[in-house]
């Protein structure tokens, strides 16, 4: 396939796992935590850090990683394009969507969102790179 086409398909998918991660996080969301959680740590900031990040991986980063593994597998040699171009369609299904600014959050909510480009990153690339095969040696 050409790289547009592969372009495409990654922006059609980035929006495809930003619709369904919408609504597996608002459900995850949902889930109630219990009081002895929060004794643990000294500072609730911390508590909620790991929170967020269990949340961004399981309803979304897991999404991205099976998004990433599909790509990089039908298109090894623009994994990196590929990549790019999913996460901008997830960051632009969430743009159109809602009309905050993220910069304006504390820190310890900005960080987890990172999980979803990490997943995304890796996932393409270990699978491309296991579709053309390369090897380290």
């Amino acid at each position: 396939m050409t790289l547009g086409k592969a372009i495409v398909i990654a922006l059609l998918s980035g929006i495809l796992i930003g619709s369904l991660g919408e609504h597996s996080l608002g459900y995850l969301a949902a889930i109630a935590v219990p009081k002895s959680y929060f004794e643990y740590f000294s500072e609730l900031w911390i508590a909620l850090f790991i929170i967020n990040i269990l949340q961004q991986f399981i309803g979304i980063g897991v999404l991205g990683i099976l998004v990433g593994l599909i790509l990089g597998k039908n298109f090894p040699s623009t994994w990196l394009v590929n990549s790019i171009a999913c996460y901008l369609g997830v960051q632009l299904y969430f743009f159109v969507r809602s009309n905050h600014n993220v910069l304006e959050q504390p820190w310890w909510t900005i960080v987890p969102l990172m999980v979803l480009p990490l997943c995304i990153f890796l996932s393409n690339y270990i699978m491309a790179h296991r579709s053309i095969g390369v090897t380290n040696t």
